[in-house]
């Protein structure tokens, strides 16, 4: 499951990067987007590992395990994009 957050991580970097460079259109990068996004989805809501653990000085606190914290940071960024280009779709931006 990190491997297919980490994929979409890197498809939302090419898919920004295309839309930037203005290979294709708005509307299909967005479409592109949703279905990175749907696939991020899939790896944080099915994985089943360790999640957090005891921080290393005794304090109160827990710590994300590093495969959930890629994951999160993976929907997160694939969420950040959908979020831009839907605004730049909408009127709200103008940077592509």
């Amino acid at each position: 499951m990190l491997v297919l957050a980490l994929l979409t991580g890197i498809g939302t970097f090419f898919n920004h990067s295309a839309i930037t460079n203005h290979t294709y259109s708005l509307s299909l990068a967005i479409f592109f987007q949703l279905i990175l996004f749907g696939l991020t989805l899939i790896p944080l809501l099915s994985y089943k590992g360790r999640r957090s653990h005891p921080s290393y000085d005794g304090g109160w606190y827990t710590i994300w395990t590093i495969p959930f914290a890629l994951i999160i940071l993976s929907f997160l960024g694939n969420l950040a994009a959908l979020v831009i280009f839907l605004l730049n779709q909408f009127g709200y931006l103008s940077g592509f």
